[in-house]
């Protein structure tokens, strides 16, 4: 996604922390669904975000070719796999996490810390 704001000349990591992030995919999202008013994108900001509204929607004025919005597209698609691969992940490491807790009783055989090089 960097790489397609560069492109469109949309400095958005300048002004946050992470595009990635609520503020930044309500924005992005906007920005692939039509939105080309920089004011009204920059109505999504959070308002915990530091940086002002101004500062915002100056970052919000960029190019907005169609090869650049498709990329875009393209980029959010693709973090959105992304992240269902790894919460799908996550879901399998703890459903097999689950079986291993049937195997150790801490209550009757409680770890001994000691000697442990804490």
């Amino acid at each position: 996604m960097p790489k397609a704001l560069a492109q469109r000349n949309l400095p958005l990591h300048h002004v946050m922390s992470a595009v990635t992030g609520v503020t930044g995919l309500r924005m992005l999202r906007a920005i692939v669904a039509g939105e080309r008013d920089p004011r009204t994108c920059a109505q999504e900001r959070d308002y915990r975000l530091t940086s002002s509204p101004d500062t915002m929607i100056n970052a919000l004025e960029g190019a907005y070719r169609p090869a650049h919005i498709c990329t875009l597209n393209q980029a959010l698609a693709l973090y959105a796999f992304t992240q269902q691969q790894i919460a799908a992940c996550a879901q399998e490491i703890e459903r097999v996490l689950g079986t291993f807790a049937s195997l150790i009783d801490l209550d009757a055989h409680p770890c001994p810390l000691s000697g442990v090089g804490f």
